[in-house]
C-alpha cells in the first residue's frame, strides 16, 4: 500500500500593534510596527500568492502581550479576518460579474470591427488601383486592427478573470484557515506607540 504524504500548511505570521491593523482601520503612525498602508489581511494574501497552497494555511497573529492576553482579542481577530475576507470575496464576485457584462457588451463591437476590416481587406486586395507594397501595408494594418478589436472582449471574458479567481481562492483559504493569536514578547509596552 502506497503512503500518502500530507503537505504541511503554510505558516503565515504578522506582527501587529493592534487588531485594527488587520483591516487597517487604525490611523497611520510612523512609530507603529505595521508600517504598510495595506491591511494586514491583504499582506497575508500576498504571501499566499507566492507559495503553494495545497497544504492550506495557518495564521499566527502576534500582538503586544497585554493585547494578546485580553480574553476578547482572539475572537475579535477571527471576526475581523473573516469579515474582511467575506467583504473581499463579495467585491471580487462583483468584479468578475462586471467583466462578464463588459465582455458581452464589447464582443458585438469587437467582432463587428473584425468583420468590417476583413471585408475591407477583400476590397483592397481586389482593387485594381492598389497593388504591391501599398496593398500589403493596408491589408496587414486592417487585419491587425480587426484582430485587436476582437481580442479585447475575449481577453476580458477569460484571461482578465484568472487573477480575480485566484484571489477568490486565496481569500477563501484565509477565511477557512485556523487562526492563532500569540503574544509578541519582542514588543515592549513602550514601543506600542499609544499616546492615549
Amino acid at each position: 500500500m502506497r503512503s500518502v504524504s500530507r503537505r504541511k500548511p503554510h505558516e503565515l505570521a504578522v506582527h501587529l500593534d493592534s487588531v485594527d491593523q488587520l483591516a487597517n482601520d487604525s490611523p497611520f503612525d510612523a512609530r507603529r510596527r505595521w508600517i504598510f498602508e495595506d491591511p494586514a489581511v491583504d499582506y497575508m494574501a500576498d504571501q499566499l500568492r507566492a507559495v503553494s497552497r495545497r497544504g492550506g494555511a495557518r495564521v499566527h497573529v502576534y500582538l503586544p502581550p497585554e493585547v494578546a492576553a485580553h480574553p476578547e482579542t482572539e475572537p475579535r481577530v477571527r471576526h475581523t479576518i473573516q469579515l474582511y475576507c467575506r467583504a473581499t470575496l463579495r467585491h471580487l464576485d462583483n468584479e468578475i460579474g462586471s467583466l462578464k457584462r463588459q465582455a458581452i457588451g464589447t464582443s458585438w463591437f469587437g467582432f463587428g470591427v473584425l468583420l468590417v476590416t476583413l471585408t475591407l481587406v477583400v476590397v483592397v486586395q481586389h482593387a485594381g488601383f492598389l497593388s504591391g507594397t501599398p496593398s500589403t501595408y493596408i491589408t496587414e494594418g486592417l487585419l491587425i486592427v480587426g484582430w485587436v478589436a476582437a481580442w479585447f472582449p475575449v481577453d476580458m471574458a477569460f484571461y482578465s478573470r484568472w487573477p480575480l479567481n485566484l484571489d477568490k481562492k486565496i481569500y477563501r483559504l484565509l477565511l477557512e484557515s485556523p487562526i492563532e493569536v500569540r503574544a509578541d514578547s519582542s514588543c515592549p509596552r513602550a514601543d506600542i506607540g499609544d499616546d492615549a
